[in-house]
């Protein structure tokens, strides 16, 4: 899964040293473009943690197919085409 890491300037100390904070977002070409507008100076850093994105929840439509069939393929009446 991709991330993207950047710095983001919070504010400054009296003395004038500037506060920075470590930030990370999921990776998406709006994200970056995003972050792109935030970031300290505009750059950021697109990192892969090797571990695999989220995966897609099945739709209602996906679970009522995959019973339809289990079940057609239970009782030996599959239609194939």
């Amino acid at each position: 899964m991709k991330w993207i890491k950047y710095r983001l300037l919070v504010g400054k100390k009296d003395d004038g040293t500037e506060l920075f904070q470590d930030m990370g977002l999921e990776y998406s070409v709006e994200n970056e473009a995003y972050v792109k507008g935030i970031a300290y100076n505009g750059e950021c850093l697109i990192e892969d943690d090797g571990l695999p994105g989220p995966t897609e929840e099945p739709t209602q439509l996906d679970r009522v197919e995959a019973q339809v069939t289990y079940t057609a393929m239970m009782t030996d009446t599959l239609l194939e085409v």
